[in-house]
């Protein structure tokens, strides 16, 4: 009996670990589930608390291949860089940024949950921004952050498109609350 409970407490901890692995793959896939259950109204706190916060390291073997590549000022020169090492980490939120104007406190938190090019970065056309307004979510999505920009005379950049506005795909756009009427 002693020998099965000394084997087994190890294998339990071994389970654990294989389950707690997390690829840039299922980081994306699980940041895009939980677009599902962001709703306007919810408090940052609540957001954070969906999404998670932290980092979290890739494992090796997925950016084993990463690479940029560099060139310099007269483009005569070009050389491959790997990217982090061979290592790379994910948070969450990917970024955020932070705008106090006359119209109240902006805030939006960007989080990974597309990969568009496999090419070891992550670019703003892979992550999708959950917009919100003294603490609250108003909204997500590129096509609604931008709405918002303009709106609202943001001192926030537009983000660049290339091309059509399908070069910034938004998998969640709210729909507008209409105002209420007073009695």
């Amino acid at each position: 009996m002693q020998s099965l409970r000394s084997h087994a407490i190890p294998l339990v901890l071994a389970l654990a670990g294989l389950s707690a692995c997390v690829t840039a793959g299922n980081f994306r896939e699980r940041n895009r589930e939980r677009l599902d259950h962001l709703r306007v109204g919810m408090t940052r706190a609540q957001v954070l608390d969906l999404f998670g916060t932290g980092t979290v390291r890739v494992p090796e073997d997925e950016t084993a291949q990463s690479v940029r590549f560099a060139e310099d000022t007269l483009g005569v020169t070009r050389v491959e860089l790997p990217v982090g090492g061979g290592r790379r980490t994910l948070t969450n939120p990917h970024r955020s940024q932070t705008w106090l104007t006359e119209s109240g406190e902006w805030e939006v938190l960007y989080y990974y949950t597309r990969l568009l090019e496999d090419d070891g970065r992550v670019g703003d056309e892979e992550l999708t921004p959950v917009v919100l307004r003294d603490g609250t979510v108003v909204g997500w999505g590129w096509s609604f952050w931008t709405d918002e920009i303009r709106r609202h005379d943001l001192p926030a950049p537009l983000p660049e498109r290339d091309g059509e506005p399908e070069a910034f795909p938004s998998p969640v756009i709210p729909p507008r609350e209409s105002p209420r009427s007073r009695p």
